[in-house]
């Protein structure tokens, strides 16, 4: 992605399989049910960023920033940084 801010942004159920995040601003956005398998979120701000439901099998989530974070019901197998 070449704009790494995508703060507050409404993302409900969006394929984000294997996207390439590292160090974007998602804080406050609504991933509800997003597919983020295997996606690298590494240092992402994902601060108060909801993921309830979100599929984050495999994902690389290492020094992001989640404090806040919805995680009701989410996928985590084999998350990396939890």
């Amino acid at each position: 992605l070449d704009d790494k801010n995508l703060s507050g942004l409404k993302l409900r159920g969006v394929d984000l399989r294997g996207a390439h995040l590292n160090g974007c601003n998602l804080r406050k956005a609504d991933l509800k049910g997003a597919d983020l398998r295997d996606a690298r979120l590494r240092q992402a701000d994902l601060r108060k960023v909801v993921l309830d439901e979100a599929d984050l099998s495999g994902a690389d989530l290492r020094r992001a920033k989640l404090d806040g974070a919805s995680l009701k019901k989410a996928k985590l197998k084999k998350t990396k940084g939890l």
